[in-house]
Formats: structure tokens, sequence, C-alpha cells
């Protein structure tokens, strides 16, 4: 259970016992954005996705959240969750985050806690679903940009082929285990179907991004 007076007295309206236990993504942000809190939901999640004992290791109590989002989305989180802050109103977020075997569509919901004293943040899947995606082989030679690292999309996990014409492949491969130079960023369907094109947060991303409409 929590062990912190702190974050129990503003989870209180919402059923602590019950979030602790969950099977969602469950933690509290501090109004600087540090992780105060995460769930056993969190944990099984990390572990089911390979991603345990790094999880626990780098991502504990303490970091803040916006360094585990790509750069390319932090302008867009830190705003949202700011004026989810400010102005005491929750905010809901659909994003996809698919694993090698399943696609999945989850639903990222805020509540402000208290007097704008922290933020509250449930991930919850909406649908999932077996892959469809034709699969390629994790053939470095066809991935690797110039500074030998290969970009997958921190959504969909697809995987940025390089050449006069870069695409999207699904690398299943590297879903389970990404290799070790690999820097994540978003491909342009998930940006056009997850991210809104609003002049403020447009000016903050690479001109491939800022010409969509």
């Amino acid at each position: 259970m929590l062990n912190d007076p702190e974050i129990e007295r503003l989870l209180e309206n919402f059923r602590p016992a019950a979030l602790h236990s969950a099977d969602e993504t469950v933690y509290v942000l501090r109004p600087d954005l540090q992780l105060a809190y995460v769930n056993l939901g969190w944990m099984r999640f990390a572990a089911r996705n390979g991603g345990e004992p790094r999880i626990s290791l780098k991502w504990s109590i303490g970091r803040c959240v916006l360094d585990a989002i790509a750069p390319i989305l932090r302008p867009f989180f830190a705003e949202n969750l700011g004026k989810c802050l400010r102005e005491g109103r929750p905010w809901k977020h659909h994003y996809d985050c698919s694993s090698a075997d399943l696609s999945r569509a989850f639903m990222m919901t805020t509540y402000p806690l208290g007097n704008a004293e922290g933020l509250l943040v449930i991930n919850s899947v909406e649908q999932e679903s077996a892959h469809t995606r034709s699969p390629h082989e994790p053939l470095e030679v066809l991935y690797q940009d110039e500074l030998g690292l290969i970009k997958q999309c921190c959504h969909c996990r697809r995987v940025q082929r390089t050449g006069p014409e870069p695409s999207w492949d699904w690398v299943p491969d590297w879903v389970k285990s990404p290799p070790p130079r690999t820097s994540h960023g978003v491909c342009e369907p998930c940006f056009g179907s997850y991210y809104p094109t609003t002049p403020r947060f447009r000016k903050s991303l690479p001109e491939a991004f800022q010409t969509r409409e």
C-alpha cells in the first residue's frame, strides 16, 4: 500500500487501495512533474513488456516524467499537464502503445489533486487485437542512419527505414528487444492521429511535421 501520508491525503477521494492494486498503470506527479508514486500495475506492465529491471532502476520516484517522453512530444505533454494542474480540470488523451503481439489503444486520464498539489494519471487499455502488419526482418543495414541510430516510433513501435524514400516498417523482433542504439520519435501517421497541429505546438516541431494540416 501507500507509505506516503501526503500522497494518501491527495488520493483520499480516489479509493487508494483500489488504485494501488489495479491492473491499469497509475502514477502520481508532483507539480514539477516528478514521479511521486507508482502502483503495482505500473510494475506489472513494465514486466510484461520487457521493461524490468530497467524501469524500476531508472524510472523510480523523483524522476521527471517528461524525461521518459520523446523530445518531439515533450512540449505537448508539458503544456497539457500544466494546464490540467493550473485549471483544475481533468485531461484525457488517446494514444497507441503496441507490443510485439498486440495492437493496443490506450486512454490516458489525468486528474488534478488538491489545490494544484499534484496530478493523478491513469492509463487504461481501450482496445487490443492481434497485429495485421506485415513483419520485416531486423536488418540494421536497412534502418541505421548516418549516426548509426535506429529510430522507432514511440507509439506504434514501427521502425524508420532509411534511404531516398524512407518508410516505417513493422519489425517485431525490435519491439521485443530494441537494439542498443535506438532513438524514439513519432511517425507521421501516429502524429496526425494523436496530436493536434495547433500553431503553438507546430512551431516546436521539425519541418516535416510543421506542414501538416
